[in-house]
């Protein structure tokens, strides 16, 4: 059994170098793809069985290549059982010639959370019969948490400007308005209305207005 994975393996590889050379795609161009430290590749047949996997993948199960290969794709370590019909969906659409995109929050070996974006895109030969399918993935964990900590940054600062006691105005560095606290306008008598054409400095409460200016540009 062992043996005949190896073959299989080996001539689904061989079968996708050959297709790459007629697609005018180098065999090194492939193998920097499917070594890259910072992907998930797999080679799958066309029935979603697991022919080959990089690396990358085998880091986030912490197996050996030979406890994956021949198992449906999704029946890997890296699903869980929750999304295993989803992942058999998408693994069945690409083989009916399907280009398919996905995303999906992971726990690996550690049981650290993660998150990836993936695509599974068939590969034909020149007769337009698909022969093999390429399942790959980004970790986007920390592009991820970058964007939740600044959605939750910026709902604190909506919270704070909604609620504050102050006469609070937000601009531009060019000093152009772009929004302002509901007492601005009790309080200086300005119109909603004139509010896009201000400057920060015509509304300070210096005298001298040519001071005023002085003062918005030394900040």
């Amino acid at each position: 059994v062992e043996v005949t994975e190896r073959l299989t393996r080996r001539g689904v590889v061989r079968k996708y170098k050959q297709i790459a050379r007629e697609l005018g795609e180098s065999s090194r161009r492939f193998e920097a793809v499917f070594d890259d430290p910072h992907t998930l590749v797999g080679i799958l047949s066309p029935d979603g069985t697991v022919v080959d996997v990089n690396e990358t993948s085998l880091r986030y199960v912490q197996l050996r290549r030979d406890n994956i290969l021949g198992r449906p794709f999704w029946k890997t370590p890296w699903w869980p059982e929750r999304m295993r019909a989803e992942i058999r969906e998408y693994t069945r659409r690409a083989a009916s010639g399907e280009y398919v995109e996905y995303n999906a929050d992971l726990i690996d070996a550690q049981d650290r959370t993660y998150s990836i974006e993936g695509t599974i895109r068939p590969v034909e030969d020149r007769d337009g019969v698909i022969t093999a399918m390429i399942a790959s993935a980004w970790d986007v964990t920390e592009r991820t948490w970058r964007t939740g900590q600044s959605q939750e940054t910026s709902a604190q600062l909506e919270a704070s400007f909604e609620h504050s006691p102050d006469m609070v105005v937000t601009h531009d560095a060019k000093g152009n308005h772009l929004r302002a606290h509901p007492r601005f306008f009790k309080e200086t008598g300005h119109r909603r209305t004139d509010h896009a054409d201000m400057k920060v400095f015509e509304i300070a409460q210096a005298r001298d207005a040519e001071a005023a200016i002085d003062l918005w540009w030394e900040i």
